[in-house]
């Protein structure tokens, strides 16, 4: 009976020390495993988005340069891009459209008055400012 109550005590410490070390480096895996995605998913946004830059600029644009920006595309869309719109688009034959913002948000902003400028409301002499109250 003691022996065995010795036993368990061992593995419970073992399985203690075990669990102690495990624990951080199985966050760590899973934690880089996560990071390395989100990474590879933003180098990929920024290729799309480098590759749509291309392809929506007027300007006549190297044809090598317009191929790669429409594989990038074909690449990375959830459907791919039939033979004939490949070969439309790297002609320049389409433009992607670009939407443009509506003018009131190219508008320079007015300037932000200072703080002391506004004044607060007097209170009535029996209220108090202070919310909790």
């Amino acid at each position: 009976m003691a022996d065995e109550q010795e036993m368990l005590k061992r593995i419970q410490v073992i399985s203690s020390i075990i669990s102690a070390i495990a624990i951080p480096l199985l966050i760590a895996f899973f934690g880089w495993i996560v990071q390395s995605k989100i990474s590879s998913e933003s180098v990929k946004k920024d290729y799309v988005q480098m590759a749509v830059n291309i392809l929506t600029s007027t300007a006549e644009s190297d044809r090598g340069l317009r191929e790669w920006a429409v594989a990038v595309l074909d690449k990375n869309a959830p459907v791919p891009f039939s033979s004939e719109l490949r070969a439309r688009l790297t002609e320049g034959a389409i433009l992607i459209p670009c939407p443009k913002p509506p003018p009131e948000l190219l508008k320079i902003p007015e300037p932000i008055p200072p703080l002391d400028s506004y004044r607060r409301e007097e209170a009535p002499p029996n209220q108090s400012t202070h919310p909790t109250q």
